[in-house]
């Protein structure tokens, strides 16, 4: 958070303790959701809500997602639960996946959405408790997937199920005679992702491939469809393979066609429906990055997934998004050493709060303020 001076700070500050509420409980099977009720009345009719995080190895904020998304869905009409993991995946299969078994739920979102989550025992209540429970109910809770990283356990079905497509359609390059030996083998080369050295060995051939395969379909289907998205995010998944050792440009290439996905979950697949997003803080934050890259000898500046939405004035209107901090404590990813957050400074968000508040929510979508740097809407639990 940045305002542009202190006398700002001073109003943020008064306004922040004056409209920040308590929050009892991030307990999942906290039955009195009383202490929720600032949120729902700040969610108020938005048809989209991102819920972020502020690293991959912040547990407690999954516990108090899951408590969010539970109200979200129970109270608030809340049907659809889009991650950051394989869209295809979570798209595809999912949609193909027989619902009726808890068992087998589990273990398709275990392998099928990222294990920054799913090897963390604070994502368990959702993964393996709250979202097989909505099956045995009238109000089932539909998952999807947005990033175009397709590479997670049902991806080995990508290759074989895009055959099928190109030769229904009988698209020409099906004829070429490298079609079987090369061409299938490269996209499911894909799959096994940053260490994907077949892809990689064959850049030119393969971008060539890719771009031949999207003009042929698109002369077949709608570009709005879903074989034609899958074909979009095989491109900007082997661009940004391809590009590892150039960060900004992996976020440039990631972040763009996440958007796209999230923009058609919205606005094709889910139409009609209220949808909560689950991914980074940085991912869905409606700003820049604050870097530039150069592409084709031009300087273009990196944004965000989020920062996309405010493009589309349909989106932004309909969208809430949701920051979470932590005072104290640790965080820590599965492959990665634990560490301390650093200590807020004295004059700062998380000490304007009351101390007595284990967890707090403020809505500062009403604090509207032209010297605010961060012009977003941000909301933080």
């Amino acid at each position: 958070m940045f305002v542009s001076s202190f006398a700002n700070a001073q109003d943020m500050k008064r306004y922040v303790q004056n409209n920040t509420s308590e929050i009892k409980s991030i307990d999942l099977n906290n039955t009195n959701d009383a202490d929720l009720e600032a949120f729902g009345k700040a969610v108020g009719d938005a048809r989209v809500v991102m819920l972020g995080e502020q690293d991959h190895g912040d547990a407690p904020t999954y516990l108090a997602k899951t408590r969010l998304i539970k109200y979200l869905h129970e109270k608030k009409g809340f049907n659809v639960l889009a991650f950051e993991s394989d869209f295809w995946s979570l798209n595809y299969g999912w949609d193909n996946l027989p619902k009726n078994d808890s068992a087998q739920i589990v273990d398709f979102l275990s392998k099928n959405i990222f294990g920054i989550w799913t090897y963390c025992e604070a994502f368990s209540p959702l993964m393996k408790q709250y979202i097989p429970s909505t099956y045995k109910t009238k109000t089932p809770l539909e998952i999807a997937g947005f990033d175009n990283q397709m590479i997670l356990g049902y991806s080995d079905k990508l290759a074989p199920y895009l055959d099928s497509v190109f030769r229904k359609y009988d698209l020409a390059i099906t004829h070429k005679k490298d079609y079987f030996n090369k061409i299938i083998p490269l996209i499911d080369s894909l799959r096994k992702g940053y260490n994907s050295g077949f892809a990689k060995n064959n850049r030119d051939i393969f971008s060539d491939y890719l771009d031949t395969i999207y003009q042929q379909l698109s002369n077949t289907l709608p570009t709005n469809s879903f074989n034609i998205l899958l074909i979009q995010n095989l491109r900007s998944e082997f661009e940004e393979f391809t590009n590892r050792s150039d960060l900004m440009y992996g976020y440039y290439v990631r972040d763009k066609q996440m958007f796209e996905n999230l923009k058609w979950l919205i606005k094709q697949k889910y139409p009609k429906d209220k949808i909560m997003v689950w991914a980074a803080s940085q991912h869905i934050a409606k700003v820049k990055s604050g870097n530039s890259i150069v592409i084709n000898k031009k300087r273009v500046n990196v944004r965000f997934m989020g920062d996309y939405f405010k493009d589309d004035s349909s989106l932004l209107k309909e969208t809430y998004v949701l920051g979470f901090i932590s005072y104290q404590g640790e965080a820590g990813r599965q492959t990665m050493e634990r560490y301390n957050i650093l200590m807020p400074k004295k004059n700062s968000f998380e000490n304007w709060i009351s101390p007595k508040y284990d967890y707090s929510f403020t809505d500062l979508a009403s604090f509207k303020n032209k010297n605010f740097l961060w012009k977003v809407q941000p909301t933080i639990v």
